[in-house]
């Protein structure tokens, strides 16, 4: 072998070394990426059910729906918030509380 080729060798040698390094500095600072990804995809599947879950229930009771949607309508929108609210806040103490009770 000429004394390039064997220069060729080393370099490359270096140069994949140099990736390598590269490619694990590379996964360590991704990590927290990771897990806002993850993060972001269980809320949009999340999400997904839930709209999925809306739209049956809408096709399964069009009269209950659109009695809903009227008397959402009939109230004033700031009491339908505010209601909404209430009811948020009832849920998730709900959540929380059955964290502590017993399980049958």
């Amino acid at each position: 072998m000429s004394k390039s080729q064997i220069e060729l060798q080393r370099q490359r040698g270096r140069l994949i070394e140099r990736i390598a390094h590269q490619r694990a500095a590379l996964a360590r600072e991704a990590a927290p990426l990771k897990a806002a990804c993850d993060t972001t995809d269980w809320v949009l599947a999340t999400v997904r059910d839930a709209l999925r879950l809306t739209s049956q229930l809408v096709q399964r009771h069009p009269a209950a729906t659109a009695g809903l949607v009227a008397a959402l309508i009939a109230l004033k929108p700031g009491r339908v918030v505010r209601w909404l609210g209430r009811t948020i806040v009832v849920w998730r103490s709900w959540r929380s509380l059955r964290q502590w009770l017993p399980r049958r």
